[in-house]
């Protein structure tokens, strides 16, 4: 069947999101795409309103329509710097004979001295 503009739209999300979790995208990967199409649907509105010809396609504009696409390189260096500070903390766990779960905690309380630890019922709500 044919669906309105409107109706287009909320169906391809719909589509896009199904296939993510078949597909098992990570949740980073998902949060990433529901904020580009809200980005990309309130310009959208922007577009249609200030222009009569009709609506634009994504691509159209020079924005992607993939969630991995569409990271910017300072993601990819926060993401970088992440994975070098668990590479870092991995070292230090392996140096130790036995390290408990608040050893390692401890070399994470170094980087992020204002941090709490969460209880076990807190990371299950999570």
């Amino acid at each position: 069947s044919v669906l309105r503009p409107e109706q287009q739209s909320k169906a391809r999300s719909f589509f896009k999101g199904a296939s993510q979790l078949i597909g098992g995208s990570s949740q980073r990967a998902q949060i990433a795409q529901v904020l580009n199409e809200k980005v990309a649907s309130a310009r959208t509105v922007l577009h249609q309103s200030a222009m009569t010809g009709g609506r634009f396609d994504t691509l159209e504009r020079g924005e992607s329509s993939s969630a991995t696409t569409a990271i910017k390189p300072t993601a990819n260096q926060a993401a970088q710097s992440t994975l070098n500070s668990f590479h870092e903390w991995a070292k230090q766990a392996e140096a130790m004979q036995n390290p408990s779960r608040m050893d390692i905690y401890k070399f994470y309380k170094q980087d992020a001295p204002h941090s709490h630890p969460m209880s076990d019922e807190q990371q299950e709500e999570f």
